[in-house]
């Protein structure tokens, strides 16, 4: 027996992934949400198992770094979930840097893969890396990522992942030396995106409006909705007119803001978020007169997060 009272031939504690759990409780319900055209939990699921089928083909399984430069383009959860499965550890790169930091990371963490956005194409064919997948439909055939997934095998998820197995690599943001990459296990993962759900209040009726970079920690958070089941709507970059849109239309529940953010769509006037419950910020200090104002106009509750 291990000191815990577990026989200690129990094998590894495993966790769902990412999408596993909305998948099978909702697999009609729209996952993600961009431009106005939506994927369903079961496509999301389907291509980010197609996507794992390609990484274990090409021995990218067992720890091989994957890296994502990337907006908040459609494919970014099917990219983390399909690496997730495949046992690659995902690698989401700060699009803000500057080449030669980017060059810096890389060279730190040497994945064998690339996913890049539509705008980052060539500049992830300039790291060095040894293969680089483009999304969108202008990518060039030899790297396409919709062309590399063509075909290929939409497995349903796995049962469960080994919790002590390290999914992701999250470069801090170098302000006081350089970017350093901390180890997020499967387990390690699960736990924060559960913690933070509960914080800000997910549920599976919820729709999340991420206008946040999706690289960032802090977007676990949005994660959390997707777990659950919860429609996660993507504003691609952020834009105060979009959001104000989107989410003055009715079916937007919770968001996660910076202060400068709130400012910039309370300078607009109308429209004005009405049907938010719950908006998360942080990352900067909140001027009482400017979360006062939010309050009035938005009509929902704001919870500070800090880490």
């Amino acid at each position: 027996m291990s000191a815990g009272g577990a026989p200690a031939d129990a094998g590894p504690l495993l966790v769902p992934d990412l999408l596993s759990h909305g998948f099978r409780r909702y697999p009609d319900r729209d996952c993600v949400v961009v431009d106005g055209a939506a994927r369903s939990f079961a496509e999301v699921s389907g291509r980010a198992s197609q996507l794992a089928d390609l990484l274990r083909e090409r021995g990218l399984g067992d720890g091989a770094r994957v890296a994502l430069l990337s907006h908040n383009e459609p494919e970014y959860v099917e990219v983390r979930v399909g690496s997730q499965r495949a046992g690659s550890i995902v690698v989401p790169l700060n699009y803000r840097l500057s080449e030669s930091e980017l060059r810096g990371i890389v060279a730190d963490c040497a994945p064998e893969l690339v996913v890049a956005g539509p705008e980052y194409g060539e500049l992830a064919a300039r790291l060095g890396v040894p293969w680089v997948l483009e999304l969108g439909p202008d990518a060039p055939p030899e790297r396409s990522y919709e062309a590399a997934l063509a075909g290929r095998p939409a497995a349903p998820p796995p049962a469960g992942l080994d919790g002590s197995l390290v999914t992701m690599l999250a470069y801090t943001s170098g302000t006081t030396s350089r970017p350093k990459g901390v180890m997020l296990t499967n387990w390690s993962a699960h736990a924060t995106m559960l913690a933070m759900g509960q914080e800000i209040g997910a549920h599976p009726d919820a729709t999340y409006l991420a206008c946040t970079p999706m690289f960032h920690i802090g977007h676990t958070v949005g994660f959390s909705f997707l777990y659950l089941g919860a429609t996660h709507r993507q504003l691609r970059r952020f834009d105060a007119a979009e959001f104000a849109a989107v989410a003055a239309a009715g079916g937007v529940t919770h968001s996660q803001l910076v202060p400068a953010m709130v400012h910039s769509v309370l300078e607009l006037g109308d429209p004005q978020p009405r049907a938010l419950e719950r908006v998360l910020y942080g990352a900067a200090p909140m001027p009482p007169d400017l979360l006062r104002r939010a309050l009035e106009a938005w009509g929902c509750e704001f919870v500070n997060g800090y880490g």
